[in-house]
């Protein structure tokens, strides 16, 4: 991706030089990337608070097991 966007700079500083139509297209695609990777952060914090939601599942499902085990074999009382 780097190389990508190390292609784009060049083109858009020499088509500042060149040619200002290219101009406006590369600045266009640029502009499109950065939303590309704006979805993206979007997406990945969405797949955290997935991550959260599922260890917050497996927590609760791992108390209810223990207590589950705990009603089924009882600590004994000695009086």
């Amino acid at each position: 991706m780097t190389i990508l966007l190390k292609t784009q700079i060049l083109r858009i500083f020499y088509a500042n030089h060149l040619n200002k139509s290219e101009s406006f297209l590369l600045h266009q695609m640029l502009s499109q990337n950065i939303k590309k990777v704006s979805k993206l952060f979007s997406n990945a914090e969405k797949m955290r608070k997935i991550d959260d939601l599922i260890n917050q599942i497996e927590s609760i499902s791992n108390e209810l097991n223990l207590q589950e085990q705990r009603t089924n074999n009882p600590i004994p009382c000695y009086s």
